[in-house]
């Protein structure tokens, strides 16, 4: 996908944060690029973060965009 183009999602984010310091940001999308998916990430204390995505293409694209 060309990084240099608009992109338009349509749907949800959801964030929220713990006392110790992880936090979630869940996205839910019904019209993307890529059709309709969520997705899910996690940032740990320690800076570490994990994403959920339901393609390696879509998780690149929301790696690229956090």
């Amino acid at each position: 996908m060309n990084s240099t183009a608009r992109h338009r999602f349509a749907g949800y984010i959801l964030g929220v944060g713990t006392p110790c310091g992880r936090r979630f940001v869940v996205g839910c999308w019904q019209r993307s690029p890529f059709g309709a998916f969520a997705d899910i990430m996690v940032a740990h204390p320690d800076g570490a973060r994990e994403l959920i995505a339901p393609n390696e293409e879509v998780g690149a694209y929301v790696c690229e965009t956090y």
